[in-house]
């Protein structure tokens, strides 16, 4: 049976024929990644390729006597399709060579610490830094975020990036792609952030009116980590459903595709607190955002299946969100958390 891809373009617009959907693909079946050319040409709409162009040169250009020690500067996420607003980050990757990874990383760490020292204002800039075997892995398996690379916009490539967008891998995700994210990104937080809001809740005795009657509420805190959560599951359920988003506004349009107008609410919300960076949210958002996170969570153990490892990394996340540190199963978390 033959799945479609699909991938939206600029403002969430759906196409018919998308670099991804042309490829004819079908599950499990091989394929070849579109170069970085192939994705500009065919991305209707998209004509502010990077607005942001020479801020962004500029902003790289310390990295310019480090530029053998990458392989590749990619821009990814709305700027790079045009549909960035005022809040949005600017979002670069960098793929190291192997001898070049942990001195670009120090560069990059120690750039953070005096642009923290120098300014009380948060850089719009946003760095991913990838060993040549980190990317790799994830055009193994498929990643969304391989798809974002390689639709991105390219500022250097020795082609090496050139080479690998040219191989042919599944056309979507691998099962160890939703396992890993499940125990790296979603299910600690999960069971952290839903303790943490109903306790909180509780505590406060918050309900839907308590912030028409209180003035001074400032609501429920961590709405941003809870809302990066929620678009982290939205990056595991959409992809099982052939759906493969570059941005966040491709969230929005496929939460909706996906879910109907309660998941394009959602989406919405979770894109606003995100892109406002706002600390905290009121009862009613609470309530919506916990509601669906709870259905987001249980399809994303429908994708995955309750096998062994699942259960484990379920169970030591429960264990993590209730402080029963020393009953932790797996070694390598118990270790990164006592």
């Amino acid at each position: 049976m033959r799945q479609q891809v699909t991938s939206a373009g600029k403002s969430g617009r759906c196409r018919a024929t998308s670099p991804v959907s042309t490829l004819h693909g079908i599950w499990n079946k091989p394929r070849q990644m579109p170069t970085s050319v192939d994705t500009m040409l065919s991305l209707p709409g998209k004509t502010t390729p990077f607005a942001d162009k020479d801020e962004i040169f500029q902003e790289l250009s310390f990295l310019k006597p480090y530029r053998n020690l990458i392989h590749s500067l990619v821009l990814v996420g709305s700027t790079a399709h045009g549909a960035q607003t005022v809040n949005s980050d600017i979002d670069i990757v960098l793929i190291t060579t192997t001898r070049g990874h942990e001195k670009v990383c120090d560069v990059l760490f120690e750039k953070e610490i005096e642009e923290s020292l120098s300014s009380d204002e948060n850089s719009k800039f946003e760095y991913t830094i990838l060993s040549s075997l980190q990317t790799e892995k994830l055009f193994q398996i498929s990643s969304p975020f391989a798809y974002s690379i390689c639709h991105g916009m390219v500022f250097q490539d020795d082609g090496y990036l050139a080479s690998l967008c040219k191989k042919r891998f599944p056309l979507l995700p691998e099962k160890e792609y939703y396992t890993t994210c499940l125990y790296e990104n979603i299910a600690t937080p999960y069971y952290g952030m839903l303790k943490k809001l109903h306790g909180e809740a509780r505590q406060r005795g918050c309900t839907s009116s308590c912030r028409r009657k209180n003035k001074g509420c400032e609501g429920l805190q961590s709405a941003h980590v809870f809302a990066k959560l929620i678009m982290g599951m939205f990056y595991v359920t959409l992809p099982s459903r052939n759906m493969i988003p570059l941005t966040k506004g491709d969230v929005v349009t496929y939460a909706k595709m996906a879910y109907g107008s309660q998941g394009e609410n959602v989406a919405k919300l979770v894109v606003s607190l995100m892109r406002e960076k706002r600390s905290s949210f009121c009862f009613d958002e609470y309530k919506i955002l916990k509601k669906f996170a709870v259905q987001l969570f249980k399809e994303i153990l429908g994708i995955i299946g309750l096998g062994r490892e699942v259960r484990e990394i379920i169970a030591d996340a429960a264990r993590i969100a209730r402080e029963d540190y020393h009953l932790i199963h797996n070694p390598v978390t118990k270790n990164c958390v006592v």
